[in-house]
Formats: structure tokens, C-alpha cells, sequence
């Protein structure tokens, strides 16, 4: 399969980063065309390794950034995903391609407009019937269900405390968060309740008062992101 520029240009970011890009993640990346998810003006920014604007004033992240993310959460076949803020729907689509016919995409996302935009842009492209769409505040994830993964798309002040709880045991959860003039992107894996966990030397990523699960926090990276608006994110306006 052959790979486009910019996709190759985005996994030697990766790379050069110290994060290992597996060959499936790249052979998503070749396979969705991310011109299909973005403002046709913004067509030719598209296949270019940098974040491109979509509608209500949003954006589409790097494919760097994605292609991290992605390689970070080390999603298998079958695994049942929760992503906060569908977007455009491209990163949608790669998660639907990575966790297969046997696995799960539940995506969430508050703009109206924005849902019905991504809706849009994944019927153009062939994808697992695998994913759910809904309209609704991210930051309390989907009460009720658990994952294997979560990945968040917008930087939240705090590490949320429901997403955790949303975690299955050994998931992973994938956020940035504001961390004074900049923001850090974790990788939390949460750990059986006998474990010892680590989340007490990164105490400033969580709120105060705040009964969390047993967690494994590793730092990965700075990043820029949108703001996580809602209930446990930062107030709009």
C-alpha cells in the first residue's frame, strides 16, 4: 500500500518523538483520504501534516498528533473505544478501521453541527459497521459502559474523574491537560484496586477531593489542543 506524503512525513515526527507506529496504524492512515473530512477550501491543507480548520470554529488535528495518540493507546482488533469530540469523524473512521468488525466506536460530541458534519464525512469512506455517534457532554463519558480505551481530543483542566471510572482494568486513557502555559498529553492505565499506582506524583493533573481508581500515569508529550468544554471540563465562553 502505498503511503502519501505527509503520512510518512507525520510517522517520522513519531519516531523522532520515541513512539513506535505500528504497520496497521499507518495502513489506516493510507486508506482513509482526510480531504473527505475537511471544508472542501481547506482540501489542499489536507494533505499537509498540520491541523486544518472545520466548521464552529474547531480543528482537525496534525496527522502527527493522531498517528501519536493512536499509537499510544495501542488499540487491538476488538477492542470497545470511547472518543471525546468526533470533529470532523477522520480520527473516527481510523478507530473504526483499527478496532474492527469485532470491536466498537462510541464517539461523543457536543456541537449539533459538528455531529451532523461528521456523519457526513463517514459515509463517504468505507469503514466496519462499528460506530455509535452521539450528541452530548464528553467530559462525563457514556455512564453505564466501560472501554478498553479513551481518547480525548480537546485539553480538559483536570483528569476527569468519570472517565477513569469508565476504564476498564488495564484500559488506557488518552488526554492532554492544561498544565499552566502549556499542555501535557497522558497515557493513564488503569490498574486492579491490589496494585500500587503512581497518580500521586502527578497531582496536578487532578482535582482535589477527587476518589480516582487506581492509575498508572505516564507523561507524553506538550501539545496544543482545543478546550475540553462541560460538566468536568472548562466552561464555554
Amino acid at each position: 500500500m502505498q503511503i502519501p506524503p505527509y503520512i510518512q512525513e507525520a510517522y517520522q515526527k513519531c519516531i523522532d518523538t520515541g513512539i513506535p507506529v505500528s504497520k496497521r496504524i499507518l495502513e489506516a492512515m493510507a486508506k482513509v483520504d482526510r480531504k473527505l473530512f475537511v471544508p472542501e477550501k481547506e482540501a489542499k491543507n489536507a494533505e499537509r501534516d498540520w491541523a486544518v480548520p472545520i466548521p464552529k470554529k474547531q480543528t482537525t488535528s496534525a496527522p502527527h498528533m493522531i498517528m501519536m495518540m493512536l499509537a499510544a493507546a495501542a488499540i487491538k482488533e476488538g477492542d470497545t473505544i470511547l472518543e471525546i469530540g468526533t470533529g470532523s469523524g477522520y480520527n473516527t473512521a481510523l478507530l473504526s478501521l483499527l478496532a474492527g468488525d469485532a470491536g466498537q466506536v462510541h464517539s461523543i460530541e457536543r456541537i449539533p453541527e459538528l455531529l451532523e458534519f461528521a456523519k457526513k464525512n463517514l459515509d463517504k469512506v468505507d469503514h466496519p459497521n462499528n460506530i455509535t455517534l452521539n450528541l452530548g457532554d464528553g467530559t462525563i463519558g457514556l455512564p453505564g459502559m466501560t472501554f478498553d480505551k479513551i481518547l480525548v481530543t480537546a485539553a480538559a483542566p483536570y483528569v476527569p474523574h468519570a472517565l477513569c471510572e469508565q476504564l476498564r482494568v488495564s484500559g488506557i486513557l488518552l488526554i492532554p491537560v492544561e498544565d499552566r502555559w502549556y499542555q501535557s498529553l497522558l497515557r493513564i492505565t488503569r490498574l486492579e484496586d491490589s496494585k500500587q499506582d503512581n497518580k500521586d506524583a502527578f497531582s496536578s493533573y487532578f482535582k482535589e477531593n477527587q476518589d480516582y481508581p487506581h492509575l498508572y500515569v505516564e507523561y507524553m508529550t506538550s501539545v496544543r489542543f482545543v478546550k475540553l468544554i462541560g460538566e468536568n471540563g472548562f466552561r464555554e465562553g
